[in-house]
């Protein structure tokens, strides 16, 4: 009984969220991509996140509000990712996450553990939040959620 409470309170949390997600923004569009030849491609999203779209670290159920953004490389790669935010006296906590997909076509995702987790960075009060890392191709995207 308890099991099924808990179970009933989550489902209608995933489905308040799932009501207030903000829209996707199709970054193939946007002239915030470029190109460099010669190392591989580089991808620069300019972007700010504030009210609802700030959902926080994973640690907090509205992490699904997060921005998302789907990654599918053509190829095994090396790749660094930088979350940078403003320069500023004091600065917010911030970090990311990468996680693994499970269908082959870019959904938002709502439900992850820490075992879906590819890639992640600590979240410090810092400018940067940077890793680099191997990202393996696959069929399915990965999801890359700044917070």
């Amino acid at each position: 009984k308890e099991l099924q409470g808990v179970k009933a309170k989550y489902e209608e949390e995933i489905n308040k969220l799932k009501q207030n997600m903000p829209k996707e923004e199709k970054v193939e569009d946007s002239d915030q991509i470029t190109y460099e030849p010669k190392t591989g491609k580089i991808v620069k999203i300019n972007a700010e996140w504030k009210g609802i779209s700030a959902g926080g670290s994973f640690s907090r159920l509205s992490w699904r509000y997060n921005p998302q953004i789907f990654i599918r490389p053509s190829r095994t790669a090396t790749v660094t990712i930088r979350l940078t935010q403003p320069e500023r006296s004091t600065y917010a906590g911030i970090g990311w996450y990468i996680f693994q997909a499970e269908y082959e076509e870019p959904r938002r995702l709502l439900i992850a553990t820490e075992d879906d987790i590819v890639a992640k960075t600590p979240f410090a009060r810092d400018r940067h939040a940077e890793k680099t890392f191997s990202l393996p191709k696959k069929k399915e995207p990965y999801v890359l959620i700044p917070c």
